[in-house]
């Protein structure tokens, strides 16, 4: 561990400090109307999940209201068309009908940018689903399947609802086919279309990118030279974050899970070159940054989101944070007030305490965790 000393006393890694600070930020008058009726309307539902007692069965269902709620905090404009038009005005209507509106809601699930496996809580890169409706990573759930086999001959729990599970029952998700008028309205483009019209569009700024904007004007006032590495979870994100950064005159970087090991590599040696031309911003995606590259080029972090597992978080800071690292690194996050990035903040710091304390503790069965599970569902809603 970095902090680990010898018997003197002395550390076995001398390394410069690292400080981290909150900045709170407000909403602006129309992002958090558009906010408090998301999150009133995902209450309905996932209130009624928890009232008959079938939030474990639609899990992955509440996750992505959850998903949606994080980047509103972000910007509206990040909030996909899909969920839009599922949570509509006339979401009376759909809770009367919370059957059809779970359906459509599978249907779309697949086609989220940012939906995240329920095991590893990163983006799926081959998608599968099981027998039960709930959505994996093809590794994650293979994996479980084979080892737990052992214990269960016949049939392994789902991590989910714990309905039988067997490697007969895990399917591959198809290409989404469109063929009903309905399917047709809610899914209309696919994920690359979504971000051409980000790119294409002018979306105006939101109160999170107009305090980022801020805290980067200050920075270079004080050191010209100083570089950042931004990180979220949200590539939409990012790509909203990259047109006023080069208006304010910053020369930007970006880095993503799509990009090939290659392109990495020549892009963080690229924002590693200094020089009056060089580039100070490196937009990086948790997923791409969180382990087994070098950023200590930069000595600023900024975390856009909170990720729902600090581990993930203090990973893409360690990028910044290590040997090699010359200068004071500070790390910003910056969190919406009274929102459910709040919420994720408590959760984190309960699971910072238990990470602690594991050792003493000891491991979970699968049924606890699940409860777990279920409960930061209903922290994270203030249900």
């Amino acid at each position: 561990m970095k902090d680990t000393s010898c018997r003197d006393g002395q550390r076995l890694a001398t390394m410069p400090p690292k400080v981290v600070k909150t900045c709170f930020v407000e909403l602006s008058a129309e992002e958090r109307k558009c906010y408090d009726e998301m999150e009133r309307q995902s209450q309905i539902i996932i209130k009624s999940f928890v009232v008959e007692g079938t939030l474990r069965h639609n899990y992955q269902i509440a996750l992505s209201f959850i998903s949606q709620l994080r980047q509103i905090c972000n910007h509206p404009a990040l909030c996909s068309k899909s969920s839009s038009r599922l949570l509509a005005s006339n979401i009376e209507e759909y809770v009367s009908k919370k059957m059809e509106l779970i359906r459509k809601y599978r249907s779309v699930i697949k086609d989220e940018d940012d939906f995240d496996c329920p095991i590893c809580l990163c983006q799926p890169e081959k998608i599968v689903r099981t027998h039960c409706n709930h959505v994996f990573c093809e590794s994650c759930i293979l994996k479980i399947v084979k080892e737990e086999r052992f214990l269960f001959p016949i049939y392994t729990p789902c991590p989910i609802c714990r309905r039988p599970l067997s490697r007969s029952r895990v399917y591959d998700v198809p290409q989404p086919t469109v063929k009903e008028d309905d399917l047709k309205k809610l899914i209309n483009s696919n994920v690359e279309d979504d971000l051409q019209t980000l790119i294409n569009s002018k979306p105006n700024l939101s109160a999170k990118i107009k305090k980022l904007l801020q805290l980067f004007m200050a920075s270079k006032e004080a050191n010209p030279s100083i570089k950042s590495v931004v990180f979220s979870q949200f590539r939409k994100m990012l790509i909203l974050l990259e047109k006023p950064l080069k208006a304010a005159g910053f020369r930007v970087l970006h880095l993503d899970a799509s990009m090939s090991i290659k392109k990495k590599t020549e892009v963080i040696q690229e924002f590693g070159k200094n020089g009056s031309n060089s580039s100070t911003i490196l937009l990086a995606t948790l997923k791409a940054a969180c382990a087994g590259i070098n950023l200590t080029a930069a000595s600023r972090v900024y975390l856009i989101d909170p990720w729902l597992t600090p581990s993930i978080e203090e990973q893409a800071i360690s990028r910044v944070h290590r040997l090699g690292q010359n200068e004071e690194v500070r790390v910003i996050r910056l969190i919406v007030k009274n929102s459910i990035e709040d919420m994720v903040l408590q959760l984190q710091e309960q699971k910072k305490i238990l990470a602690g304390g594991a050792t003493l503790v000891g491991r979970k069965n699968s049924k606890s965790q699940a409860n777990m599970r279920l409960n930061e569902i209903c922290t994270m809603m203030s249900l």
